[in-house]
């Protein structure tokens, strides 16, 4: 049932977005995200929604979201366009992005090719042990790699530690606390690196420099 009324909502966003009702189509596109519906193409929709409203900051976290799931190079460099226009950093890392975003999409079918060529060369070491064949020392040894391989792509998980700022005028704070003096005040759109959390607060990274800024005012990307 969850699904229909998914599928229904997200139809009925397409819809008018079609029409070019863009403001309408939005507060739509928002609850299928918060319900983690989003498909790549409808962030790319989100994305050009509100870049054309203005809201910068929304737009980029919804084109890095895209970036993630499809590592699209144009969208990368859409990216670094739109942060270079509104002179926002931390954006100029986005290429080392790429490769763990290709293989997070990629990850089920790597995984599979991996797991039949182990079967595939475990079955011709036995089958050669049974007939008591001579084994080149070079298959066992591409098997361990493959098998090494195998499992670092089961246990891969890409940690997206950055963070864009959604609120102008944001306190980048030198401990988490409010007490803890200021470090910095800087704009919304700006993307952090992001280290950990502690309670409400968020450890970062600003131009070399370890800050703290509360949850509420970051989106990790």
């Amino acid at each position: 049932m969850a699904a229909q009324q998914s599928g229904s909502l997200l139809q009925q966003a397409d819809s008018l977005f079609g029409q070019q009702a863009y403001t309408e189509a939005l507060p739509l596109y928002q609850q299928l995200l918060e319900q983690q519906q989003a498909s790549p193409a409808m962030l790319l929709r989100m994305a050009y929604i509100q870049e054309g409203l203005g809201h910068v900051p929304e737009a980029l976290y919804l084109l890095n979201l895209y970036y993630r799931e499809t590592s699209d190079e144009a969208a990368g460099t859409r990216i670094k366009e739109l942060a270079g226009q509104h002179k926002l950093q931390g954006y100029d890392l986005i290429e080392e992005e790429y490769l763990p975003s290709i293989i997070r999409r990629y990850q089920l079918p790597i995984i599979l090719t991996l797991l039949i060529l182990s079967l595939l060369l475990t079955g011709l070491l036995l089958y050669r042990r049974i007939r008591q064949q001579h084994r080149p020392v070079l298959t066992p040894l591409f098997l361990l790699v493959l098998l090494l391989a195998l499992g670092y792509f089961v246990n891969f998980q890409p940690e997206y530690t950055r963070g864009i700022l959604m609120q102008d005028h944001t306190y980048l704070m030198r401990g988490p606390s409010a007490g803890a003096g200021v470090l910095t005040q800087l704009k919304a759109g700006h993307r952090l690196e992001v280290l950990g959390r502690e309670d409400v607060w968020l450890k970062v990274v600003w131009n070399d420099q370890i800050a703290w800024v509360k949850v509420h005012l970051i989106r990790t990307v």
